[in-house]
């Protein structure tokens, strides 16, 4: 199949598929008499992991790590599972940094109904308060 297959079949876009195999994810296509980038399913499937794996978060160094592991499939996957955890860490901070948020905007959005002037409104004196 041609680069343009390939990106509607996982739903990427062929710039993506470019960077991959640029930064090595994705090893570079035989080409076509044609001078086509042709790929097999072995490549689909590399791509559909790739893709799953940004999905996570999780980063294209990082993807490397797990796809030279995936090519030892009788060695230890303790690598593999610290990664996702430290992952999954990471997604606990971001969602208490979100509800800390999420309560101090609450807190903001109650000192103003919206029928003040803007000279009166509780959110601008928050604001600029010290």
């Amino acid at each position: 199949m041609q680069i343009g297959e390939l990106a509607k079949k996982t739903n990427c876009t062929v710039q993506t598929i470019r960077l991959y195999e640029r930064s090595g994810l994705l090893k570079k296509p035989p080409r076509s008499s044609g001078n086509y980038r042709t790929y097999n399913g072995a490549a689909l499937e590399r791509l559909i992991f790739i893709r799953q794996c940004r999905a996570l978060g999780i980063t294209i160094k990082e993807i490397a790590l797990l796809l030279r592991q995936r090519e030892t499939p009788k060695d230890n996957c303790d690598g593999v599972s610290k990664l996702i955890s430290k992952h999954l860490s990471n997604v606990q901070r971001k969602i208490n940094e979100l509800q800390e948020l999420q309560i101090t905007l609450k807190r903001l959005s109650n000192e103003c109904p919206g029928n003040n002037t803007v000279q009166t409104c509780g959110i601008f004196n928050k604001l600029e308060a010290n």
